[in-house]
């Protein structure tokens, strides 16, 4: 995340789940995170992002401010699979992850760039008949609570902090 400012001020991304229960169903999230822009916390705050002088800053104020990201495109992305055992035909599954890219909005800023390869994939194998709007309303919760379950899970890789090294500072 945050590879604005160059990888010495990027933060790790990694992998994240969550899950909710919705309708007699469950609704799981797996996400894969290597966004170009920050993760933000479900207050609004940076959460993972370019890291300089002891805080987070934020990669849209510093594209405001003209810096251009050092990344090529296509070397950045957020994957999402969500996940649900419920009785969906194809429409459906669409109807859910185009739900389901909200949450990448929320919790990914910016997200879906030319820089960014982002994307919501759903599979659905089940009995369960939940109330597509409850489904639909509930999996951008799921995805922004994976998504950020993704950095807060992240390890240090070869001179590229986390989440958890920073804090631990």
């Amino acid at each position: 995340m945050g590879k604005l400012l160059g990888l010495d001020h990027a933060t790790k991304g990694g992998v994240g789940v969550a899950a909710e229960q919705v309708g007699g169903c469950t609704v799981a999230a797996l996400a894969v995170v290597n966004a170009i822009g920050d993760v933000i916390a479900e207050d609004g705050a940076v959460l993972a992002g370019p890291y300089r002088d002891g805080r987070y800053h934020r990669t849209v104020d510093a594209l405001r401010a003209g810096a251009l990201p050092p990344v090529l495109d296509g070397e950045a992305t957020t994957l999402v699979c969500v996940m649900v055992d419920a009785a969906l035909d194809r429409v459906g599954a669409w109807h859910v992850a185009r739900a389901a890219t909200t949450g990448c909005a929320r919790a990914v800023d910016p997200t879906a760039t030319q820089s960014d390869g982002d994307a919501c994939f759903v599979l659905a194998a089940g009995e369960a008949s939940p109330d597509p709007l409850a489904l639909q309303a509930v999996a951008p919760h799921v995805v922004a609570a994976a998504i950020r379950d993704a950095v807060l899970q992240a390890t240090p890789l070869a001179g590229c902090a986390s989440v958890a090294s920073r804090a631990r500072r």
